[in-house]
């Protein structure tokens, strides 16, 4: 492995390529809101994991006539004695949290998956995040409590298993909304088992998992993947992914949310750039079989080209851009960053 440094002039202090997620930052509050799109889930792939990745969703359609309004409200409910805030955009659609200094803990609220539709509450909560939060941490918890489910039968129960967290990727996220950096992506995976009072219907279990992306200056995840599955005796295997877009996070000017790239490389590529400085044209030529793509930033960590390398060769007309200094990766095609570095252009 190698490390490249370039210092940036950073605008404001926010998440960084070193990003972590705290309580003031990341655990809803009351008086919170923010609105979501609902996202083309098909062929989505949440991308690869580690230092530098690139996440790339641009080409997954916003419904923009399909919006959820979120809410972060005080509560004190009965049946959720542990949760402290609810996050709420429907009767139907509803979550308990309790957040502290050191974690987030889930405390039930509602699911639905396909012709399912249920709601869980826990006694023992599910762990949604444990504060601090940076590159390659994380934490678990055994879960439990009771499961009500209205749809397709009405079924009472009671459930138990594990939830894991897990900060797995730091890097560059694209979307409908914009190029944002300095961006960290946490996953978070539960597994349930349940058992019902009806004997016909069995037990059955629930899987769900979570890739949220994060992002400076939104307490909400500026993209969100989920995928949930529910098993049982009268209901075969229902697997449904669901894909949200936050609407407020739109970039429609550079913004600066990072005070420095440190790019962990899969490995060192043979790759040439010349001429540099260039006034003209900059070219890329490598015999690696893994380079794909070109990416070139500013140094406010605006992209400013993405090119894609044909049989290991791209020219890029650089005629049109301020004199300065730029900043390349060079990325497979899953996204790792295999070599980084710089080049200037003069006037």
């Amino acid at each position: 492995m190698k490390n490249f440094y370039l210092s940036l002039f950073s605008g404001f202090i926010a998440l960084s390529v070193n990003a972590q997620l705290t309580q003031a930052n990341h655990a809803p509050a009351a008086g919170d809101t923010y609105q979501v799109y609902h996202c083309d889930s098909v062929n989505i792939n949440p991308g690869p994991s580690g230092a530098g990745s690139v996440w790339n969703f641009s080409a997954s359609t916003s419904y923009t006539n399909l919006l959820a309004s979120f809410a972060a409200l005080t509560v004190n409910a009965t049946n959720y004695p542990g949760a402290t805030v609810l996050v709420v955009s429907s009767p139907i659609n509803a979550s308990y949290y309790n957040s502290s200094p050191t974690a987030l803990s889930y405390y039930g609220g509602n699911i639905a998956v396909g012709t399912v539709a249920a709601n869980l509450t826990y006694t023992a909560p599910a762990v949604a995040a444990a504060y601090p939060m940076s590159l390659n941490t994380g934490s678990s918890s055994v879960t439990g409590g009771s499961i009500n489910i209205s749809s397709p039968l009405a079924i009472t129960g009671t459930f138990s298993g594990v939830s894991n967290v897990f900060a797995d990727g730091t890097g560059t996220l694209i979307s409908a909304g914009g190029t944002f950096t300095g961006v960290i992506r946490v996953v978070t995976s539960q597994t349930i088992s349940f058992t019902s009072n009806i004997a016909i219907f069995g037990a059955g279990t629930v899987t769900q998992k979570n890739y949220d992306f994060y992002s400076a200056a939104y307490k909400a995840p500026i993209f969100s993947i989920t995928t949930s599955t529910v098993v049982g005796t009268v209901v075969a295997a229902i697997t449904q992914t669901t894909v949200t877009r936050n609407k407020n996070a739109v970039l429609t000017t550079p913004t600066v949310v990072t005070t420095s790239i440190s790019e962990n490389l899969t490995q060192d590529i043979n790759l040439q750039v010349y001429p540099n400085p260039s006034f003209y044209y900059v070219n890329f030529v490598t015999d690696s079989q893994d380079a794909k793509l070109i990416m070139v930033y500013d140094l406010t960590g605006k992209l400013v080209s993405q090119q894609s390398l044909n049989d290991g060769k791209v020219r890029l007309d650089v005629s049109d851009y301020n004199k300065g200094l730029y900043i390349y990766r060079t990325i497979t095609a899953e996204g790792k960053v295999l070599k980084a570095g710089k080049f200037t252009v003069g006037q």
